[in-house]
């Protein structure tokens, strides 16, 4: 594939595997979009790559918040950049007994696993598809996502779900010229 021309929109890519896809994508020519949520990560990044002026694109962003992901596409749109590519690679984990877990933070974990990936699926496919944008969609879930694991309990659910819509959304879009996959690390 020839990246020069594309633009790839990366949620999470400040750290771990998000950050190790950028790095990649970006020497192979394409223009990035990092969304993190810890800025010292994107300033490391932009020194890292030792950025083209235009080519890396970071935004500090909690996409936990409400409204963020319009917030999100609102700075890309001000850019004057399309999205040819998204990695909705942003998410987490809680580790422990699930009944001694702390509910707010396994709400947090839920609404960045499964409510914000599924909201940037849903509006970033449908700007592809008004601007006639043949697309891809790269969700991150798990190898958790193939079975129940104690002490990972909605943290596994949450990435069934992943490998669930990313299934039937690859079915549904790919009539549409839009992509869609799913990477399952572990």
């Amino acid at each position: 594939m020839n990246w020069n021309n594309k633009t790839v929109l990366i949620t999470g890519g400040g750290s771990g595997i998000g950050r190790e896809i950028a790095k990649q994508l970006y020497e192979k020519g394409a223009t990035l979009i990092v969304a993190s949520l810890v800025e010292l990560e994107l300033d490391s990044l932009h020194q890292e790559l030792n950025s083209e002026k235009g080519r890396l694109i970071t935004i500090t962003i909690d996409l936990t918040k409400v409204n963020a992901i319009d917030e999100l596409l609102e700075k890309i749109n001000e850019k004057k950049v399309q999205i040819d590519i998204l990695i909705n690679n942003a998410g987490t984990a809680l580790y422990g007994e699930h009944i001694s877990l702390d509910t707010t933070r396994i709400n947090t974990m839920l609404t960045l696993n499964i409510l914000v990936l599924t909201e940037l699926c849903t509006k970033v496919a449908n700007q592809m598809i008004a601007n006639n944008i043949k697309g891809q969609i790269l969700n991150i879930a798990s190898i958790g996502a193939f079975t129940p694991m104690p002490n990972l309990a909605a943290y596994t659910a949450s990435k069934s779900y992943v490998l669930c819509l990313s299934h039937a959304l690859k079915e549904e879009l790919a009539s549409k010229g839009i992509f869609v996959g799913t990477y399952c690390p572990g």
